[in-house]
């Protein structure tokens, strides 16, 4: 049987070569050869003839599968969803995509090995520009710096404080590793050499001018 669907379902249907009799549900029907056996989802049977079934329903299209062959096309897909901010393993769970032992394939193989690398590389580090300005968002946002206490005065939320710290040590940990020509140095922020701080520490040093003295204990 194949598969075809209309409005509301997708059922398996075949084309009947002789005269059959099909229990339905509304008892034993006598099919013409030339009709249609159509077996619903709730698994019971009726019978459609060739105009009608030609009106409600469509052939489902098999999916073409996980590409396992290298091309150009494929390689530039992967790369646009690194640049969006996807991570590799999410992509090759995408059923059209190709699985991560594929693309393991692509990097052993010496005729391409070179090129694909360098493609890959370039978009990771392209990725790593798109996610300093989520890390600059993040801590741009003070939006639920500040809860409402037992009392119902103003308190600091610590919680969500040292949540938005540890995004930020976490997307600069990867920016660096994806970038290390770009976000590998720290910043010289006397520009005399003698206090360097990085991206994460600027970060809790806000942290700790926009609460006050409450920033730690």
């Amino acid at each position: 049987m194949a598969k075809f669907r209309n409005q509301t379902e997708t059922v398996d249907a075949r084309r009947l070569e002789i005269a059959e009799t099909v229990a339905t549900v509304d008892g034993d029907v006598a099919a013409p050869a030339g009709h249609w056996l159509v077996t619903h989802a709730d698994g019971s049977a009726s019978v459609c003839d060739p105009d009608t079934f030609r009106i409600l329903y469509s052939p489902v299209k098999r999916g073409r599968g996980r590409p396992s062959k290298y091309s150009q096309a494929v390689v530039d897909r992967i790369c646009s969803r690194l640049i969006e901010g996807e991570s590799l393993r999410r992509i090759c769970s995408d059923p059209e995509m190709p699985s991560i032992t594929t693309i393991w394939n692509w990097y052993r193989r010496e005729d391409i090995k070179e090129d694909f690398l360098k493609q890959f590389l370039r978009a990771r580090a392209f990725q790593s520009l798109v996610m300093d300005g989520d890390m600059q968002d993040i801590a741009d946002d003070s939006s639920r710096d500040f809860t409402e206490g037992e009392d119902g005065e103003e308190a600091v939320d610590r919680e969500h404080i040292q949540r938005s710290k540890l995004r930020v040590e976490t997307l600069w940990r990867r920016m660096k590793c994806m970038n290390p020509e770009m976000f590998a140095e720290k910043l010289d922020l006397n520009h005399g050499g003698s206090v360097e701080m990085s991206l994460p520490e600027l970060f809790a040093e806000a942290m700790k001018k926009r609460i006050g003295d409450g920033g730690d204990d």
